[in-house]
């Protein structure tokens, strides 16, 4: 007997080589789409991100910047309209900044940024004049106290501008002195460090701005650029060249400029960064030239003048009239300065995404001064996002006197 077998055909299971090579093709393909999808996608972030870290440094520095300058001013407008330069010794700095002129908001042009000078006072009382009752010998030791008519209001802690009288001692400066202590008798102390005192917040300090010399010594040679000296002598009441004392509180002296893309904010000496991505501040005066209280013209600050006290002041003829006392007359008119702060993203961008020029803005029509503009420098630099941040900022003390 024969036997029959039937066999069936036997089939390998799994892929083929050109199949394998076709799927991974198609992931190729898929990853890098889903790559080309991140990488955009990632740098989409970048920008918003870095956008959002630039409007936010810029939102609060214009802030900032505001609220200093919308207090300009206060409780110096007798300083200021008197424009007697003022002498300030700074421990810290072993040295004196001298010639500080109030004025309630100084703008230094540069050439891509401008600084801001903001000063006003921080006094518990009103500032004005209060004569001495005593004559107070500035190139002795700072411990001499002054005798005041009236101490109300003063408070350790506070500084003080003991002034002679401009119009009896001409060509003549304020100083400032530290109050360590107010004693019987209306007696105001200026002790010098290494002493300490406590202010009336319980705050234990070493006054920074009495020198251990004398204000004369430490400020000698006491003679300014204008030709302006300390006197010796500050005369008490009841003669013709009776000084006067003016409390300023703390008072307060900022400065905002920018370095290396960083908005700097400088006080007693010390520069803080305080705002990353700000690349530049432009800024300028406006003037009331009828009294009216409005603002009737915008000007750009000036450059250095002869005189010391027109230096950086707004770009106007009646700010070079010769005498310091005319110079400070003509800050009366200044009623709001202009701010535009630009600021730069972080992220770098392969396209270029800024113009060669920004617009800072646009001055009303028949204001003879053009607005400004930020120039974005070649290269590099217009491969990131700029933005502009633009306020007037009314200064209300000017406003109100």
């Amino acid at each position: 007997m024969t036997l029959l077998y039937k066999t069936t055909p036997h089939h390998d299971r799994g892929f083929s080589l050109v199949e394998l090579m076709v799927a991974v093709v198609i992931g190729l393909i898929g990853t890098m789409v889903m790559f080309q999808i991140f990488a955009v996608s990632e740098g989409q972030k970048r920008t918003t991100v870095s956008g959002g870290d630039a409007q936010q440094n810029g939102a609060i520095a214009l802030f900032t910047i505001e609220q200093d300058v919308r207090n300009a001013a206060d409780g110096q407008r007798a300083l200021i309209s008197q424009g007697q330069p003022l002498y300030i010794w700074n421990e810290n700095l072993n040295a004196a900044q001298d010639e500080v002129v109030f004025r309630p908001v100084l703008i230094t042009p540069g050439l891509t940024s401008d600084a801001i000078d903001v000063n006003y006072s921080t006094s518990h009382g009103l500032t004005v004049p209060v004569p001495l009752l005593n004559s107070w010998v500035s190139n002795t030791s700072p411990i001499n106290p002054i005798s005041l008519i009236n101490i109300a209001g003063i408070r350790n802690g506070d500084r003080m501008a003991i002034c002679p009288n401009l119009l009896l001692v001409p060509n003549s400066v304020c100083v400032l002195g530290e109050v360590t202590n107010v004693g019987a008798g209306n007696q105001v102390f200026f002790a010098a460090p290494p002493a300490n005192y406590v202010d009336d917040d319980g705050q234990a300090r070493t006054a920074q701005n009495n020198p251990t010399k004398g204000f004369q010594a430490a400020l000698n040679p006491a003679v300014t650029a204008d030709g302006m000296t300390l006197p010796t002598t500050f005369a008490a009441d009841g003669t013709p060249a009776m000084a006067v004392a003016y409390n300023l509180g703390n008072g307060v002296a900022r400065r905002y400029d920018v370095l290396n893309g960083q908005l700097r904010l400088t006080e007693n000496g010390a520069p803080t960064d305080f705002a990353d991505g700000v690349v530049s501040i432009r800024a300028q005066y406006g003037l009331d030239t009828d009294n009216d209280t409005d603002v009737d013209v915008w000007v750009n600050p000036r450059g250095v003048e002869a005189l010391a006290v027109a230096s950086f002041t707004p770009d106007d003829p009646s700010f070079l009239i010769g005498t310091p006392q005319q110079v400070a007359q003509s800050w009366l008119a200044v009623k709001a300065i202009r701010v535009a702060i630009v600021t730069r993203s972080g992220n770098y961008e392969k396209e270029i995404v800024a113009e060669p020029t920004i617009a800072l803005w646009t001055n009303p029509a028949g204001n003879p001064v053009p607005g400004p503009s930020f120039n974005v420098l070649v290269g590099d630099a217009r491969h990131y996002r700029y933005n502009v941040f633009e306020s007037i900022v009314p200064m209300r003390n000017m406003i109100f006197q």
